[in-house]
């Protein structure tokens, strides 16, 4: 049985998330950028509202075999199927033993894939002068860090991810 208080917040997120896309254009701050938070191992990381086009949780992942171990296989979103990867594994971090990802982000326009991840760390929005270019440069697809809700986050580029996996998969197509 499911817990009566995560059903609760995750419709509130659900909630607010969809809220952020009901005000019209000329309500929104032209200064701001917003972004979902998820956490890998205590490290911050944010995906950019802008670059994704729903947030699920709890969908069911069927797994498939495959060279990639970014790939944890496929899942059915808004009527079709989408490729889910692994945020842990794109970024560099070993795959956590135990349950599947709870939270899938569909992301990219045109050819689209699913980015899964355990841990959400919630909606934020900043002024576009808190993003950065990140320094760090310990972990791919991370260009970027911004500075909100007393954090520090690391941006994934999702054109990144998406050029990333089409060229892995490109090779493997490519292979007798």
């Amino acid at each position: 049985m499911r817990n009566p208080e995560a059903i609760r917040n995750a419709a509130d997120l659900r909630l607010e998330f969809d809220q952020g896309f009901a005000q019209p254009a000329s309500v929104a701050r032209d200064d701001a950028v917003s972004f979902i938070g998820l956490e890998i191992d205590g490290d911050a990381y944010a995906l950019r509202v802008g670059d994704i086009s729903g947030l699920f949780v709890d969908r069911r992942i069927v797994g498939l075999p495959g060279p990639l171990p970014e790939l944890l296989g496929i899942a059915g979103l808004r009527g079709g199927i989408v490729a889910v990867y692994s945020v842990r594994r794109l970024l560099g971090y070993e795959e956590a033993a135990g349950a599947a990802p709870r939270w899938l982000a569909h992301a990219g326009k045109g050819p689209s894939l699913g980015l899964a991840f355990h841990d959400f760390g919630g909606h934020f929005r900043v002024p576009k002068a808190s993003v950065l270019p990140s320094s760090e440069g310990s972990r791919p697809h991370v260009f970027e860090a911004v500075l909100g809700d007393d954090r520090r986050w690391g941006v994934i580029d999702i054109a990144s991810v998406l050029t990333t996996v089409r060229r892995r998969n490109d090779l493997f197509a490519k292979e007798p």
